[in-house]
């Protein structure tokens, strides 16, 4: 079965340019009028032809958000419950060579950073970890989740990548959305800014939410960065 990586792949940056060339006034109002858009079409609405009909794609883009999630809008708190890190990313203050002081919050001091969260008010919050799996390991962060699950309507994770059994352990914990940032989708950029550390594979990362998905996450949130 395909996965994202082999569809972005089968999309070089040649083929795009030429997509973005053949973009014409007419094919971004035919994009315009479809329901569901093909990458050809979304690659026209990205297009210099596309400039004149700004207008028309916000119209568009606030009808769908409006069908699909109403004037509702969520509010997160971020809980960051370990900044241990084993990698070196160029950009990052987890970086595993800075010499500052870390945490790793216990399950109990994790518990009651959440509880001080709820008492605000807050209804759905995010873990977040360094990418340290031996200390932030998956059983950890399910054992975080399962204990502060009930003072929140929504657990999400924002944490390294997973495999889909890992996912599957943290949605049983009560996890029900994660996020995941792809820092540049260009492979050779990427393994420059993740030299050392096990982002160090551009493929395992790109296809985590695929494998969220397969495990049954309620959320997906795409960082397109």
């Amino acid at each position: 079965m395909e996965n994202f990586q082999n569809f972005l792949q089968s999309w070089p940056a040649e083929r795009r340019a030429q997509g973005v060339a053949r973009a014409t006034s007419d094919k971004v109002l035919a994009a315009l009028n479809k329901d569901t858009l093909q990458p050809a079409d979304f690659l026209t609405l990205l297009s210099p032809a596309a400039g004149e009909h700004l207008e028309g794609m916000a119209r568009k883009a606030h009808d769908l958000t409006l069908r699909y999630f109403g004037r509702a809008v969520n509010i997160f708190t971020p809980l960051y419950i370990s900044d241990v890190c084993t990698n070196q990313c160029r950009y990052c203050g987890f970086n595993a060579k800075n010499k500052q002081a870390r945490r790793h919050l216990s399950v109990d001091e994790a518990y009651a950073e959440a509880r001080a969260i709820a008492d605000m008010g807050f209804q759905h919050v995010l873990l977040l970890t360094g990418d340290a799996p031996k200390l932030s390991s998956p059983e950890y962060m399910a054992s975080v989740a399962r204990r502060i699950k009930p003072l929140f309507a929504s657990v999400g994770v924002e944490v390294y990548s997973l495999t889909e059994a890992e996912y599957s352990l943290l949605i049983k914990a009560g996890v029900d959305s994660m996020t995941m940032f792809q820092e540049t989708y260009n492979p050779e950029l990427y393994a420059w800014l993740h030299p050392v550390g096990p982002k160090h594979d551009y493929g395992f990362r790109l296809n985590a939410p695929e494998r969220a998905a397969r495990a049954g996450m309620r959320s997906l949130g795409l960082g397109a960065l």
